[in-house]
């Protein structure tokens, strides 16, 4: 038992106990609870005898650096757990940092695509696209290109919302015109 081997090297224990410390360092089999490590120190101990009193003060000053080294590994481990912790909230921090300005940037190219007013969803690109299309004066289809000039949004985005809304608008290849109703 390590404990033993350090305890008995050390000047912390008690004169009287400290011969018997060293005798104990040689064994490697030393029961840790009380009861069985009496009779372990009183059968294997030269000169303890039948001597309770001595054998209760090896066994409480051993029991008492166990509990230190104990309470020393446990704060230990407390102080790395809380490093550790600190370290994960910090990443975490970080990746939210980092999402936030993502949707900051999404927000900012969509109020550039718009002229200044973030797009909520489909409906208003749609209602976006339907205007422009009426205040064209003719009702020829309109290049995909010329439409998101006129719309201020992206030519990708006008394709898409005109393409997925087969009710309002005709798709013809690279040009698209709007569904009257008669």
């Amino acid at each position: 038992m390590s404990l033993i081997m350090d305890v008995a090297g050390e000047n912390d224990a008690p004169p009287s106990i400290k011969v018997h410390l060293s005798e104990l360092a040689q064994y490697s089999n030393i029961p840790r609870k009380e009861k069985q490590f009496k009779n372990f120190a009183i059968n294997s101990l030269r000169g303890v005898g039948r001597n309770d009193k001595l054998v209760t003060e090896i066994y409480h000053f051993l029991d008492g650096v166990r509990v230190k080294r104990k309470e020393a590994a446990d704060a230990e481990n407390k102080v790395l757990k809380d490093a550790e912790k600190e370290k994960q909230d910090k990443v975490k921090a970080e990746i939210k940092k980092k999402e936030e300005e993502a949707e900051k940037e999404i927000t900012k190219k969509r109020k550039r695509e718009e002229g200044g007013k973030p797009l909520d969803d489909h409906k208003d690109i749609a209602k976006k696209i339907k205007k422009a299309l009426k205040n064209l004066s003719s009702s020829s289809p309109v290049k995909f290109s010329e439409l998101a000039k006129l719309t201020s949004l992206s030519k990708e985005i006008v394709k898409l919302a005109c393409t997925s809304n087969k009710k309002k608008f005709v798709v013809n290849g690279k040009r698209v015109s709007l569904i009257t109703k008669e």
